[in-house]
């Protein structure tokens, strides 16, 4: 019973701090602190009131507001809660970016197998033809055999291709929508 007749003295006498009295600084190079300290000698000093949060009553602390400076760096608070959603879209945008490497990479090799077949197959068909010209028939048949399997090996290729890329396209969409 005897503390609060000293507590109401002391608060009288203001010798207990304000609950809420903060001090602005400014420093020469225009850098701005927040603290309940007085501020350093060589910093141009302020009284600040903080705002409370709409609703909140002014006691909970708001996530990602700016807390002040510590070393001349700006930080703010970010909740654990902020720090799992953040580090999940992260992921998820190194999936979709790996993902969209890889398309890419599948479409080049399908456009370098079309150009690189596309060659091999005109030579072939250039050399059935010769060969067909010169009445070679028999090495014309073997050339017109080797053009028919260049053009079935390039159809495969280009089948499987379009298959893994049909799938990674359908994993990038469900990719997106996670987003």
């Amino acid at each position: 019973m005897r503390i609060r007749p000293i507590l109401i003295l002391s608060a009288a006498l203001g010798v207990l701090p304000a609950a809420h009295a903060m001090q602005r600084c400014v420093d020469a190079q225009g850098h701005v602190s927040f603290s309940d300290r007085p501020c350093p000698s060589n910093t141009q000093a302020s009284a600040y009131e903080p705002k409370p949060a709409a609703g909140s009553g002014g006691t909970a602390r708001r996530p990602g507001v700016y807390d002040g400076r510590i070393d001349g760096r700006a930080y703010a608070y970010v909740s654990p809660e902020q720090r799992r959603a953040r580090s999940a879209q992260l992921r998820a945008d190194h999936k979709l970016a790996a993902v969209d490497q890889r398309i890419a990479a599948i479409e080049r090799v399908m456009q370098r197998d079309s150009q690189e077949y596309a060659k091999h197959i005109d030579r072939a068909q250039d050399e059935f033809l010769r060969l067909s010209r010169e009445g070679h028939h028999d090495r014309a048949v073997e050339a017109q055999a080797r053009m028919k399997s260049l053009e079935f090996d390039l159809m495969r290729r280009v089948r499987d291709q379009r298959e893994r890329l049909s799938v990674l396209k359908v994993e990038r969409a469900a990719l997106q929508q996670e987003r």
